[in-house]
């Protein structure tokens, strides 16, 4: 037996006692993202505040949030959901266009957010299914900002909704490094070379992130944890070659990292999703 064998089957004597259930702690939304639960029930949580959605809700997840959760499959043979993501690009041609729509004026009583009005349930019809498959669909950015802005169009909380993507639409300076690293993920990225690429002392990168609650450390962890995830999904590459891609040589080593960040290893979260 391989010692990343090993590994994983250790982790697996620790997995929930059902099949249908998984708890996933860590995710970070990096980007806005529409889900389909269409085989599950899910609980989502952060230290302070649950929220719960059933079996046929869509669910709209603000970008940047970091929360927890807990899935219910429904039927064990399926994939328990479906999502599409909104990347930055889309979301600029979205923003420009519900301006264009709907205009924009800052309540003041969205200055304080709650939960659920980061991540937005909706219960929904055979049109709205429709309508979501239309947006994982599409071929390019502006067909998708425009099949995202008449899904919103037709939901009665479509204020709360806009609200919400003109935060996501929102750029901070961790977003410009998050950017760079992204290009090569792969890299042995140090703080100095950051410092190098924006002109700037290591000091004022770290301040930076201070005032944005993170550290550069953590900055690349997340990075390297959600771009695991992407690939594994995307059930094109071995762990070892996802270890690669991501800036960690050893497997073994990754499958530690994977499951003490998200509290499953990469073997159960692939079979949970079944991803073959």
């Amino acid at each position: 037996m391989s010692e990343v064998d090993s590994i994983e089957r250790s982790g697996e004597s620790n997995a929930c006692s059902s099949s249908l259930v998984i708890k996933i702690k860590n995710i970070v939304a990096h980007k806005h993202l529409i889900v389909y639960i269409n085989m599950c029930d899910i609980v989502i949580y952060t230290n302070e505040e649950c929220l719960s959605f059933k079996k046929g809700d869509l669910i709209f997840i603000e970008r940047g949030l970091r929360f927890n959760c807990e899935i219910k499959k429904h039927n064990k043979e399926s994939p328990p959901l479906q999502f599409a993501d909104i990347d930055g690009v889309t979301l600029k041609y979205l923003k420009d266009m519900i301006h264009t729509l709907y205009g924009y004026k800052l309540d003041e009583k969205q200055l304080s957010r709650c939960l659920a009005d980061k991540i937005i349930g909706v219960n929904t019809n055979e049109y709205y299914v429709r309508l979501f498959n239309l947006i994982c669909n599409a071929s390019d950015n502006i067909t998708k900002a425009i099949k995202v802005a008449y899904l919103i169009s037709k939901l009665e909380v479509r204020d709360k909704l806009i609200f919400s993507l003109n935060i996501s639409a929102a750029t901070v300076f961790s977003d410009k490094i998050r950017n760079l690293i992204l290009e090569d993920l792969s890299r042995k990225w140090r703080l100095s070379l950051i410092a190098d690429k924006f002109n700037v002392s290591e000091v004022t990168i770290r301040k930076r992130l201070e005032s944005e609650n993170t550290s550069f450390n953590n900055l690349i962890l997340d990075l390297r944890m959600n771009k695991a995830l992407q690939l594994l999904h995307e059930n094109e590459k071995q762990i070892h070659q996802i270890s690669k891609l991501i800036g960690i040589s050893n497997p073994s080593y990754f499958i530690k990292i994977f499951k003490d960040y998200f509290g499953v290893t990469p073997k159960q979260y692939m079979l949970y999703f079944r991803i073959k």
